[in-house]
Order: C-alpha cells, then structure tokens, then sequence
C-alpha cells in the first residue's frame, strides 16, 4: 500500500532571494579581484526568483505533506571587474516536509527540507558548483476556493561548504572558502492549486 494520499498540491511562487556575500581566499593574483592569499567578499546581488513545488499528503495524515521545491535565480557579481560576464544562475533542488496548522481558510504551515544547490557563473573562467543545501520555513495557504489557495511564506537555505575548498574555479584560478555556510533567504508569494 503506498504511504500517500491522493491529495496533491501545485504551487508557483515569485520570490525575492536575499543572498549573502561568499567570504573567501584569493590564492592566485589576475583571475579574480583581490591579491593572493588575501581574504575578502564575493557578493551576489539580489534579486527575484521563480519557484515550482509539488506535494503530496501522507495517508492518514492529511496536514502532513513531502514533495520536491525547485528554484532558479539570475544572479550577478556585484563587484568582479575581471570578469568579462557577472551574471550567474543559481538553482535550488530539494526534497520538503511540509506541517500544517488549518485554521478555517487559512492553513499556516512550517516546513524543512535538504537538497542541492548549483550555482552556474556565465564567466567562461568559472566552473559550476554543486553543494548540499538545506532549507527552514513557515508561511500560509489561504483558501480562495476549492482548489486554489493563495500562498506565502519564508524561507531560510543554507549551501555548506564546510569552511574550505575551491569555489568557481577552472584551470589555474584558485579562489578558497573561508565560511561554513552560504545564506540565502527567500520571501515567496504565489497560488497553490490542490487537487
């Protein structure tokens, strides 16, 4: 017998991603600002984000939901004079357990979950990066008829470095992570459809 009920949730959110500065070491001089073996910031700029989820309900659970969260954002290098393209694509991917409170048409709702995030430079000097991520959450549905709800909410993801390691790098260019943590924060509003 499958775990799942029949209940399905469709959701597509506009965000606002917050994103935090990469600390890191610069060991070679000319491929990136900074001199080498200098400490400083990388920053990502904020700026909008598209997310698609979908979740199911656990049988016999019907505020008890897991399902896939999917985030893609363009993002530019604030500050990186030696870059001939700042732009750079970030996407999140990650599995969700979502617990729900119903209170008459609205249902507030927390939720974890644990995946990747891909961060892809357009800089032709820059690798992409996948790291294991993680998300915090809470927001709201509200119910706008049987199907269709209006939702929100607030998300914390974590890309974890563990405190070292290459960051974008191909041939000799050699940056190096100095933090544990990558943060980003996420203020999403969208519809959710259930069928």
């Amino acid at each position: 017998m499958t775990p799942f009920a029949q209940a399905l949730d469709i959701s597509v959110l506009a965000s606002h991603q917050f994103s935090d500065d990469f600390e890191v070491t610069y060991q070679n001089a000319g491929q990136l600002p900074g001199q080498s073996g200098s400490r400083g910031a990388l920053s990502v700029r904020d700026g909008g984000a598209l997310s698609v989820a979908a979740d199911v309900a656990l049988m016999g659970q019907a505020d008890r939901r897991i399902g896939v969260f999917l985030s893609q954002q363009r993002g530019r290098f604030a500050s990186s004079p030696d870059l001939t393209e700042r732009d750079v694509q970030i996407n999140h991917l990650h599995f969700v357990g979502t617990s729900a409170y119903p209170q008459g048409n609205w249902e507030p709702f927390v939720l974890a979950g644990l995946g990747v995030a891909h961060f892809a430079p357009d800089d032709p000097q820059l690798d992409a990066e996948t790291r294991v991520s993680a998300q915090l959450g809470a927001g709201f549905n509200y119910r706008l008829s049987e199907h269709l709800y209006l939702r929100g909410d607030l998300r914390w993801i974590g890309t974890f470095f563990n405190g070292g390691g290459s960051l974008f790098c191909s041939g000799g260019c050699q940056i190096e992570v100095s933090a544990n943590t990558y943060n980003q924060g996420h203020i999403s509003l969208g519809v959710l459809w259930r069928k």
